[in-house]
């Protein structure tokens, strides 16, 4: 529900108690009106010979006052005095009663006064009056008090409520007499709520656009009050977003760019290294002997160092905003077969036997040659670290169709937990002790992951025939 309808409809609820109150306040200003208008009568009354009458003779004395001009009921061709209210006729007079300063009458006739009438009166109030039921009518009695009065310090007039108060014509005219202007009120709030919705709305339209844009400038706004403030505030946030994330960006090309020249200038010693350690080992196994213990993990490490660096040279590219693959002819079957003769030393001095097979004639697929490359000598690497030796490794790639492909790497080494198997492509995320080091950056099967992704292919893991680990990559049309 949007703003502006949950605003009107909450000022049309609070509007109702408003409403009631307001006719209740008039209904009691109507009584206030007719306890002045009775008071005043009651007075004009009781004064001259009228109030000697009653001072001389308080057990008998009873009076009809006349009808008030108010009690009549303008319009409808009634005259005073016919008969009882509410039957077509006229106002009925009002009977009077007088009373003691004790608030005793002394005509058996008088009925007792009400006590909240008479503690009305002895609060100093010239006049108290009350509803009551008239012969089954909604009525009214008033207690005036009279100057001067001795036997007669009080007088108590009754009757009924003049049924023009009491109509539902005079009730509806006054309930519009208040309705008119509440309308009138929550128009205005609506229209004022809806403009200012509006504007709200279109800051915020501005603001997710511009966070959609790297926090680009907000258009202006004319106004000169709060929201134009917020807008205000909105916009000097965005240039200090804008700012830190320049820098954020500078400082990210430094460390990558840091990060690619240390990892080239690493990898070139390395290679020598490596090259002179496969050197020793032929030479030890020419000269009839075998490869020590130190030689062999030499050349491991070595092996793990040079996938950790181009790893980490790959994952620098990556995440630096590079996502879009290179869209160039890649021979898959040749770019396999190179990337199990990198890892086949490194099997024979485990133990491990890798073979591989490709179809005779060139598999192309279109994207990035030394990512895809990464990412299978990535999980080749991972296949042959993690066997047992005398284990083996089969790399096989199959055409599927006119344009799709299966590349899959099949271990017979230590399993891997069904539980875990989706987890293995998280960064930094560590599986059992069996196919795990207690040292490296996890980043093979997860870089091998987003490269698949980069270029629109499912990369699988499942557990192998043998009990080992299984990692396909395939294409859409496979």
């Amino acid at each position: 529900m949007k703003l502006q309808t949950r605003l009107l409809i909450t000022t049309l609820l609070a509007s109702v108690p408003l409403v009631l109150s307001l006719l209740w306040y008039e209904r009691r200003s109507r009584f206030a009106m007719i306890e002045a208008s009775v008071a005043t009568s009651v007075l004009d009354v009781m004064r001259g010979e009228t109030l000697e009458d009653c001072e001389r003779s308080p057990s008998t004395f009873t009076a009809k006052m006349p009808p008030n001009p108010l009690m009549h009921r303008r319009g409808r061709g009634l005259s005073p005095g016919a008969g009882p209210v509410g039957d077509g006729a006229g106002p009925m007079p009002m009977r009077l009663y007088a009373y003691g300063s004790d608030f005793h009458a002394q005509n058996p006739e008088a009925p007792t006064l009400a006590s909240e009438l008479v503690e009305a009166v002895r609060d100093k109030r010239g006049v108290a009056s009350r509803p009551i039921d008239f012969d089954g009518r909604v009525g009214f009695e008033a207690l005036v008090a009279i100057p001067g009065g001795k036997a007669c310090s009080y007088v108590l007039a009754r009757r009924p409520i003049p049924a023009m108060l009491l109509s539902s014509p005079f009730q509806l005219r006054t309930s519009v007499a208040w309705l008119l202007p509440t309308l009138g009120l929550l128009g205005a709030v609506y229209l004022g709520l809806g403009l200012l919705v509006r504007r709200v709305t279109k800051l915020t339209r501005d603001v997710k656009a511009s966070a959609k844009t790297a926090y680009a400038e907000l258009p202006t706004d004319s106004g000169n009050d709060e929201l134009t403030e917020l807008r205000q505030a909105f916009q000097d946030a965005g240039r200090e977003i804008r700012s830190q994330l320049s820098s954020l960006e500078a400082s990210e090309l430094v460390l990558r760019e840091f990060l690619a020249n240390t990892t080239h200038d690493v990898m070139l010693p390395l290679t020598v290294l490596q090259g002179h350690l496969a050197a020793l080992a032929a030479e030890k196994k020419a000269a009839g002997g075998l490869s020590t213990e130190a030689m062999t993990g030499a050349l491991r490490e070595s092996y793990y160092i040079g996938a950790l660096l181009r790893n980490l040279a790959l994952a620098a590219k990556l995440d630096g905003g590079k996502r879009e693959a290179t869209h160039e002819s890649v021979d898959l079957g040749e770019l396999t077969a190179r990337a199990t003769t990198r890892h086949r030393f490194m099997a024979a001095q485990q133990g491990i036997e890798l073979n591989h097979a490709i179809p005779e004639q060139p598999l192309l697929v279109q994207g990035d040659s030394v990512s895809i490359e990464q990412a299978v000598s990535n999980v080749i690497y991972n296949a042959v670290a993690y066997n047992r030796t005398g284990g083996h490794v089969a790399v096989l790639l199959e055409q599927q169709g006119d344009d799709g492909f299966v590349l899959q790497v099949t271990d017979d080494g230590p399993g891997v937990a069904e539980d875990e198997l989706a987890h293995l492509v998280e960064r930094h995320y560590r599986g059992d002790s069996a196919r795990s080091r207690s040292q490296g950056g996890g980043l093979g099967l997860n870089i091998a992951h987003r490269v698949a992704l980069l270029h629109g292919w499912e990369m699988r893991l499942v557990t192998s025939p043998e009990g080992g680990l299984e990692v396909s990559f395939r294409s859409p049309q496979a």
